[in-house]
């Protein structure tokens, strides 16, 4: 059991050395630690909390350093269920672990038949793990001891190879090729040809594009562009979060970064003809029209995609069109995956085209497509340049999204190589 500190005898103690200020300052914070629960009560107390709380305070430090609230859920997820494992082994408290609770945990996973049990899935989760629990330790409710060294953890994590690095299937460029033909084709200018573009010749991800309002996208010159600087058509993307309130994320972008979060983005010359087309025509009526709602969402503002109840497209339904563009029954009238057929045998019919990416093994995320665009990307510009229009760092693109085979890095350099 501790025991109440002698606040008094730690001053007493005080070196000659040490300044009055000093000493004061670390009463202050001694007293501040001891009032909100934060901080041990002696150098081998730790405080007995339950992994809930400990969540909680995580979470709220996560909050005030900024970072995007769509980050935080894999955090979540993966404490939930480390909870879960918790709570069948009774450990109450996180002071009730022992040094093998890494392990034993990832032992868990693999044998639990609703998790994902992918080397790179139980890689990451490890690591999330890891990362509140360094947070616990760092405020006093973890023994130290307890907690196994970064060689150890990586030991634990299952070894990957690069086909392991990828999270599912990404989409191949020569399908999101397809797919770009296909529906410059048949829906040139309409809001399944736009969403597209975002998609997969920007790699888009989905939080950006709901965060464009119609006013972002630039097609002609403002009276209060520099004269200096020539103007090019453009988006403009911008990081709101503080629109909304104790219960709405606003919108929000996921880079935080400065040069990253509020940027513009030039158009390519051939979409330029796309973009106008779909803001000045189409009816206002139908999934594949320009706009089916014109009133304004929450914020007053009007998103420049939006649904036929909707004014602002919903994540949801950018997955859903995702899923739905990337299906071979759109693009190539008929899908034999294993999913599609199984759903005709039973339903004596394709699925509903809203509905297909629920059933089609070949319908791919906007996670999975931003793996191709940018594949695809930096096979005509560099890693900085792609790095500015897809919103992240170029040590990430090299790292996780460029999945380029050696033949297309090979072609990357041939011709500048064989001048």
């Amino acid at each position: 059991m501790s025991t109440e500190p002698d606040t008094q005898s730690g001053i007493d103690s005080q070196t000659e050395d040490d300044s009055t200020d000093t000493s004061i300052a670390d009463l202050e914070r001694r007293l501040a630690e001891l009032e909100d629960g934060s901080g041990d009560n002696s150098d081998d107390y730790i405080e007995d909390k339950q992994p809930e709380w400990v969540f909680d305070k995580f979470a709220e430090r996560w909050t005030a350093d900024g970072k995007a609230q769509s980050g935080l859920q894999s955090y979540q997820s993966a404490w939930s269920q480390f909870r879960e494992w918790m709570e069948q082994k009774g450990y109450r408290y996180l002071t009730d672990l022992t040094p093998s609770f890494p392990a034993r945990h990832d032992d868990w996973i693999v044998a639990h038949d609703e998790y994902d049990k992918t080397k790179l899935s139980r890689s990451m989760h490890l690591s999330r793990i890891k990362t509140v629990v360094r947070h616990a330790e760092s405020r006093g409710w973890i023994d130290p001891d307890i907690i196994p060294g970064d060689d150890r953890w990586d030991e634990i994590k299952p070894e990957l190879g690069d086909g392991d690095k990828i999270r599912s299937d990404p989409l191949r460029p020569e399908r999101g090729e397809r797919i770009t033909n296909w529906v410059r084709a048949n829906h040139f200018g309409e809001r399944s040809h736009i969403l597209w573009l975002l998609l997969f010749r920007y790699g888009f991800r989905v939080s950006a594009i709901r965060a464009l309002d119609r006013d972002d996208l630039r097609l002609s010159e403002p009276d209060d562009w520099p004269e200096e600087r020539d103007f090019r058509p453009h988006l403009r993307l911008k990081d709101r979060p503080e629109l909304g309130d104790d219960d709405d994320k606003g919108l929000p972008l996921k880079n935080k970064r400065e040069e990253l979060a509020g940027r513009l983005v030039p158009l390519q010359r051939e979409h330029v003809d796309a973009f106008r087309h779909y803001v000045q025509n189409g009816s206002e009526h139908g999934a594949e029209t320009r706009k089916e709602h014109d009133e304004p969402d929450e914020y007053g503002l009007y998103g420049l995609l939006t649904g036929e109840h909707n004014a602002r497209l919903s994540g949801d339904t950018i997955r859903g069109e995702s899923g739905r563009l990337t299906s071979p029954a759109t693009y190539a009238n008929k899908c034999q995956c294993d999913g599609c057929q199984q759903f005709r045998s039973e339903q004596g019919r394709d699925p509903y085209p809203s509905r297909i990416h629920k059933h089609c093994n070949e319908s791919r995320t906007p996670h999975q497509v931003r793996h191709g665009a940018i594949t695809s990307l930096l096979d005509d510009a560099d890693h900085g340049t792609v790095a500015s229009i897809v919103g992240t760092s170029p040590d990430t693109l090299r790292d996780v999204y460029d999945r380029a085979d050696e033949y297309r890095r090979m072609n990357r350099i041939a011709d500048d190589w064989s001048q």
